[in-house]
């Protein structure tokens, strides 16, 4: 059962990989436009500072916090935030507070994003990392914090480089080469689309020689909370969890093999069932996740699948297939503000075809 799981999981990581990850445009208003690196020679304790240059490459940036209690004279562990949209600030931003408490430095890549291919992430990855170890007292350990196809950088790139001592992850994984010298700490919010993902990964790590530990959160697809992720602060300097058992999934195995084969029917279903199927199966879904969150994730999953055929469809100007998509998209997810955005382009193509 436990390799089944982890099977079935990856093979639906794999089969979605191409898909956004889920952060509504709700979200996206917190991010602006990429500016111009800052050339700085010196900066602030207690800070985000959001676009610093490398001195390597001017022309690209990255994103640092220092915690106030800094002095010159320690050494300080870094956690290498990976956010799937390029933006390294978001995450620094939330857990500020926490860099400060535990005296960790935090580092966001401003160049991984969705989409990138992994030798690109990883270049950009071992320059973010040379150009931070050269400039600040940091620990030659690397630690790793991905959200999404972030968490999915994370581990592919612990799994090519030894010197990645642990990875946090949220909302994505993929498959784990490594078998020692490592720590995984994972988050799987309760309303996330990837939820039995991650949950059938850390059952398919079984009992591997390193440490390796879930904890379940009241979230949905998204970075976990500070209060959340004060955890993942804790296990960087004591590679444990304080009170993990109560904090581990307790889902039955039965119940994550169901939903993987519920996600599985669903995506099999894409181009292939009329949109009458369509809105017969959701109907149902919404209905059933007045009581079980396990319908509501299935949503969300359909959801993230048609984020990508709309998106395709609109970029080949395939107007049927678009409007077979969105017709999807909104029934499964109607407030989401990536389906309410494709439907209005979808509109103006119809108008300039008329």
């Amino acid at each position: 059962m436990k390799k089944h799981l982890g099977i079935i999981s990856l093979c639906l990581g794999l089969l979605v990989a191409s898909c956004g990850d889920g952060r509504n445009t709700s979200e996206e208003k917190k991010i602006g436009s990429d500016p111009i690196p800052e050339v700085k020679t010196q900066l602030g304790l207690g800070m985000v500072h959001e676009n610093i240059a490398f001195k390597s490459d001017p022309s690209l940036s990255y994103a640092i916090y220092l915690p106030v209690g800094m002095q010159s004279k320690e050494t300080y562990p870094v956690l290498y935030c990976i956010d799937p949209h390029g933006q390294g600030k978001y995450p620094l931003y939330m857990y500020r507070e926490l860099a400060d408490s535990f005296n960790i430095i935090l580092v966001g890549s401003n160049t991984s994003k969705n989409g990138m291919p992994f030798v690109e992430s990883e270049k950009g990855l071992n320059q973010l990392i040379a150009e931070v170890q050269s400039l600040f007292p940091v620990e030659n350990a690397v630690r790793l914090l991905g959200f999404s196809g972030g968490a999915k950088v994370a581990i592919e790139y612990a799994n090519r480089h030894p010197e990645v001592r642990q990875v946090l992850y949220a909302g994505g994984v993929t498959q784990l080469s490594r078998q020692n010298n490592i720590s995984l700490l994972g988050f799987a919010g309760i309303r996330d689309m990837n939820y039995a993902d991650l949950v059938g990964f850390e059952v398919s790590l079984g009992n591997a020689p390193f440490q390796h530990q879930l904890i379940e959160w009241d979230g949905a697809h998204e970075f976990p909370s500070a209060n959340v992720m004060r955890d993942g602060f804790y296990f960087i300097l004591n590679d444990s969890v304080e009170n993990y058992l109560e904090k581990r999934p307790r889902t039955k195995q039965e119940n994550i093999m169901r939903e993987q084969l519920l996600k599985r029917k669903f995506f099999q279903a894409f181009n292939t069932k009329e949109l009458k199927w369509w809105q017969t199966e959701i109907t149902a879904l919404h209905e059933y996740a007045k009581t079980d969150v396990m319908y509501e994730r299935i949503l969300g999953f359909i959801g993230l699948g048609c984020y990508s055929l709309t998106s395709n469809a609109i970029d080949s100007g395939d107007l049927q297939k678009a409007e077979y998509a969105i017709a999807i998209y909104l029934a499964a997810t109607p407030e989401n503000e990536d389906a309410k955005k494709f439907a209005a382009q979808i509109q103006e193509m119809k108008k300039k075809r008329q």
